[in-house]
Order: structure tokens, then C-alpha cells, then sequence
């Protein structure tokens, strides 16, 4: 499953979710990445990954031009997601 399919099985509404809202995503922030390229952070967070979903999507605050306007698209394209601190109190986004 590439990123566009990933974020549109995400999506509330009727799993539509164009071009544009990714590429807006992704030129808000440098890189989103699945869970499970994450092993490091998971590692240092002690955070089992088990306890996520093999095709979910993490997007790190410090990589965002703003993080405001990313919560702000995810809420208007109604797409669920959780917001979380990690050890070192930076935000990251679960998709």
C-alpha cells in the first residue's frame, strides 16, 4: 500500500482523499514515515510497536513547518489521528 492509498483508507469521508491533501501534508513537513520505519524512535521512547497498526503513519512535529496547520488539514479532511510527546517533549502525530 503506497502513502496516497494509507491516507485515504484513513479518511472519514468515503476514503477521499486527493493528491492535493497529501502533497500539502508532506510539503508541510519533510518526510512522513510509517510506524515501522521508525524502530529507533520506538526504541528510545520505549515504545512497543505492537501497539500500532502495521500501516500507520507518524509525522514528527520538528520536521514541520507548522504543526498547527497540519492538526488544522487533518481536521478538515475529518482524518482520525492522535497527538503524543515523546521523552524528549516533542509532538508527533499518529495517522
Amino acid at each position: 500500500m503506497n502513502l496516497q492509498q494509507n491516507i485515504e483508507s484513513k479518511s472519514s469521508r468515503n476514503g477521499n482523499i486527493n493528491c492535493d491533501i497529501i502533497n500539502k501534508l508532506i510539503s508541510n513537513c519533510e518526510e512522513i514515515f510509517y510506524i515501522y520505519d521508525c524502530e529507533n524512535f520506538l526504541d528510545e521512547n520505549e515504545l512497543n510497536i505492537k501497539d500500532f497498526n502495521e500501516n500507520d503513519l507518524i509525522i514528527f512535529s520538528n520536521i514541520c513547518n507548522d504543526f498547527n496547520n497540519v492538526i488544522k488539514m487533518l481536521n478538515d479532511n475529518k482524518i482520525s489521528y492522535k497527538v503524543h510527546e515523546d521523552l524528549l517533549d516533542l509532538k508527533y502525530i499518529i495517522i
